[in-house]
This record gives structure tokens, C-alpha cells and sequence, in this order.
């Protein structure tokens, strides 16, 4: 492809319906914007189709929101950014680019995209484009077929041309019209400017309709895409959680048939950006968020919650486990009910069991912390074994200090550590000990009450039941 282009995504929608107080673009799907699954879609178009092609977008209701969002995470991207003044229609807003941005007449084809149509896609992109540039149309709009085409535009075929009548100036006949407008245009740019000027707000709304390029007689085309509700955009709530199902479930299936198993599609969540391998289990209710990478041959319980994780080949996670932030290597077992928060640094075949807590710490190779335990800004050598109920005293009122214990150390048992402290390799602390002085290597800790047993004294204290 050797056309140059622009991509325009018109973002200036409120998101009224929806009564959460931010821009409609701005609106979370599976902890992303709606807007960013536009903008990528568009990116990867320019990227893989055409490469001399720039991305705009058309702004209005809380305008500054919207630049401070796309300035904090695209900043590598260039794009250009115009203001609707008053959300007057969608040919208003198109208007309004051309006006602010005449530049753009160099480009031969414009693409006209919602900001509200999170799963629009390149393969979409690509077949407009095709249409137009092959069949030597000036205009070509994505059109699906819907069981329920209330509130969508019909789009209506004449002998030469296509006309679309919105839903509230459609006739009882051509609202029974069953193929629909789904906002994604693509226009030769000269004649889009010709025909913008000429575009009134004549009808119900009194809006300027962009629609309205589209006549009979006129060189327009469309293409009928089959998954319609994949070019839908989203107006409330009850449509945003679909469209989540819809792209979870997408992103599941393109999982799967990379060899991810997954006991229940219902009820796992895992975001687009999560990159999964080969040979890994996910067992149901599982939620996988972020920039988490999982190896191959990885087990991931049920009702685990991972997010910004990293994990190497074998590791298995058991039920109801809480990772966040977290490294591990290969081989490790974790859970149940464990929580490793940020920072977390797990080496080969180490070993978290139920109830266990680990947060900015490093746990060597072979080390194992299995029980009921808080660990916390340390460094846990290889092969150590931590007891059940070890805690780390890490925090002093105003300050986090570090617990360093050696390699091959057994701690006991309902102990603790006073930071800052170090146990030196090879070490022994007995069960119970509360350990505030650094240790040497292979030395024994401890540090407890001594015990005081007295003959036949329990009577006293022992109470039995009155008949």
C-alpha cells in the first residue's frame, strides 16, 4: 500500500448514558481505555499495511483529561489533536478536524473511526481500504447485518450508491432494515471536503450527520462484515460489560489455539496484554492482569490473582493465591492462599506454601517458607527452610530494614527477625526466638524464656466441670 493516509478516531463523545463522570474514551475495558484499543488498532495498521499514514483524533468534552492520558502513555507516538467545540454532529466534528488541520488534504484517503468501538481491528481496516482503493469509490462504509438494528442507522442499497437514514428519521418501513451503519468510514479526502460544506442539520436531531455523504447515484460502497458485534460501539454500561465478555473470550480463544488450556472460558479473565506459552493450565475463576508473562507448563489454581507477573517454565500456582509485581523461576510452587506482593524474587524450585507473605524480598533456589509466615525486604539463601509463623520485623516506625539469611540455615518455628540482621550460612535458630543480633556462619540462635516445670502443680490451674 503506497496511498498516504489518515486515521481520524472522533473522541469528543460525553458518555452521558453511561453516568460516570469521565469521557466516554476514557472509560475502563478490561483496565484499559476504551480509546487505547482504537489508537492500537490503528497503530498496527499503519505499522503492518501503511507506513505513510498518521493518526488524529478529534476531542471535546473534557478535552484535557484526554490530552494528559495520551501525552502520559504515547508519548512515543505522534498524533495530531483538534477540538469539537460543541458536539454538533459527526460531520461537524470531522468539519472541525479539516478545519483546524488543512495539512490533511495531502493525504488521499481519510479513515473515520469512533473512539468508542473498542474491537475494531485491522483486518476491518484493511477491508474498507480495499474496497475503495480497488473499486475506484469515493467513499466506503463497514456495515454489518444485526438481529436487533434498533438505535443503529440503516444503511439502504440503490442501484448505484447507498444511502443511510438514522433510527430517529427512519419510516416504520426502513427501520424493518436489518443491515446497519457501524461508524468506520473510509473517504477519498478531496471529495469528503466537498461534500462536509454541503451537509445540513436538517433532520430530528438537528446534528450534522457525516452520514449524509452517502447518496444514491453516488460512487459509495460498502462492506458487510460478519461478526457485527465486533464494530459496535459502546453507549452503556450493560454494553461495556458485553463487549468485555466479547473480548476476553476472543482473547482466550487466540490462547488456546497457542496450546493455553483453560478449564472454563465463563469465568477466567486474562487481559490482551498478558503473554502466556505452551502447556499452561489455567483452572476456573482465574484473573490474570497486566504485563504478565507465564512460561510453559505452568499451573494456575483457581481464584488466583496475578498481575505484572513473571513466571519461567513449571511453576504452579495454587488455589486462591494473590501475586503482584512478582518474579519467579522455574520449577516453584506457590499457594495455597499466598501472597507475593511487588518486588517478590523467587528462585528455582523455592517453595511459598499457605498463608505465607513475601514482599520486596529474594528467596533463593531450593528455599522453602511453607507456613503462616510474613517475610518482608529480605534475602533468603538457598536451600534455607523457614518454620511455620517466621515473621520478619522489618519496619521500625519510619524506616524498612533488611533480614539477610545465609544459604542451607534451618529457622525454627514462631520466630523472628529484628532488622537490620544477618544470619550467616549454615546457621540453626530454635523455635521461638526472637533474633536481634547478627549471626555468624554456622553458628546456633536462641533466644527464649527458660522453661520452669513443676511436679504436680496443673491441679491448680486445671478446671473441671461441675456435675
Amino acid at each position: 500500500m503506497s496511498d498516504k493516509i489518515c486515521l481520524v478516531i472522533l473522541a469528543a463523545g460525553q458518555g452521558t448514558r453511561m453516568k460516570i463522570g469521565m469521557p466516554k474514551p476514557l472509560v475502563p475495558l478490561m483496565n484499559r481505555p476504551i480509546l487505547d484499543y482504537v489508537l492500537d488498532a490503528c497503530l498496527a495498521f499503519k505499522r503492518q499495511k501503511v507506513n505513510d499514514a498518521s493518526v488524529s483524533l478529534v476531542i471535546g468534552h473534557q478535552s484535557e483529561q484526554m490530552i494528559a492520558h495520551i501525552e502520559r502513555y504515547y508519548s512515543s507516538s505522534k498524533f495530531h489533536i483538534t477540538r469539537q467545540q460543541q458536539q454538533l454532529g459527526t460531520a461537524d466534528a470531522v468539519k472541525s478536524f479539516l478545519t483546524q488541520f488543512p495539512d490533511v488534504m495531502s493525504n488521499k484517503y481519510i479513515f473515520i473511526l469512533s473512539g468508542d468501538v473498542p474491537m475494531v481491528s485491522v483486518e476491518h481496516l484493511e477491508g474498507i481500504y480495499r474496497e475503495i482503493s480497488t473499486h475506484n469509490l469515493k467513499a466506503v462504509v463497514a456495515t454489518v447485518t444485526a438481529a436487533n438494528p434498533t438505535g443503529y442507522g440503516r444503511v439502504l442499497s440503490h442501484t448505484t450508491g447507498l444511502s443511510i437514514v438514522e433510527e430517529k428519521d427512519a419510516s416504520s418501513e426502513v427501520k424493518k432494515i436489518q443491515k446497519i451503519n457501524t461508524g468506520l468510514y473510509v473517504f477519498e479526502t478531496k471529495y469528503l471536503k466537498d461534500c462536509i460544506d454541503k451537509i445540513s442539520n436538517n433532520n430530528k436531531s438537528r446534528e450534522f450527520y457525516l452520514t449524509d455523504v452517502f447518496q444514491a447515484g453516488s460512487p459509495v460502497g460498502a462492506v458487510n462484515f460478519e461478526r457485527g458485534e465486533d464494530l459496535l460501539g459502546i453507549n452503556t454500561l450493560e454494553q461495556l460489560e458485553e463487549t468485555s465478555k466479547r473480548l476476553n473470550r476472543r482473547n482466550l480463544i487466540s490462547l488456546s489455539q497457542q496450546g493455553v488450556r483453560f478449564w472454563d472460558f465463563d469465568s477466567t479473565f486474562i487481559e490482551p496484554s498478558v503473554v502466556m506459552a505452551s502447556g499452561t493450565v489455567v483452572y476456573p475463576n482465574v484473573i490474570i492482569e497486566g504485563n504478565s508473562k507465564i512460561g510453559q507448563g505452568c499451573t494456575i489454581g483457581a481464584f488466583s490473582h496475578l498481575k505484572d507477573v513473571e513466571f519461567a517454565d513449571g511453576v504452579c500456582i495454587k488455589s486462591h493465591s494473590v501475586l503482584e509485581g512478582c518474579k519467579v523461576a522455574a520449577q516453584v510452587e506457590i499457594g495455597p492462599f499466598a501472597r507475593l506482593r511487588p518486588g517478590a524474587n523467587l528462585g528455582t524450585k523455592a517453595k511459598i506454601g499457605n498463608f505465607v507473605e513475601v514482599k520486596k524480598s529474594t528467596i533463593g533456589p531450593g528455599a522453602k517458607i511453607s507456613h503462616l509466615s510474613y517475610v518482608g525486604d529480605a534475602i533468603i539463601g538457598d536451600n534455607t527452610n523457614i518454620g511455620c509463623g517466621f515473621i520478619t520485623c522489618n519496619y521500625d516506625g519510619v524506616q524498612k530494614h533488611v533480614t539477610k539469611i545465609g544459604k542451607d540455615c534451618f529457622i525454627g518455628s514462631d520466630s523472628q527477625t529484628i532488622a537490620p540482621v544477618e544470619i550467616g550460612d549454615n546457621c540453626f535458630v530454635a523455635s521461638g526466638s526472637t533474633i536481634n543480633t547478627s549471626m555468624p556462619d554456622g553458628s546456633f540462635g536462641i533466644s527464649r524464656g527458660r522453661q520452669t516445670t513443676h511436679l504436680n502443680m496443673a491441679k491448680k490451674f486445671l478446671k473441671t466441670k461441675q456435675d
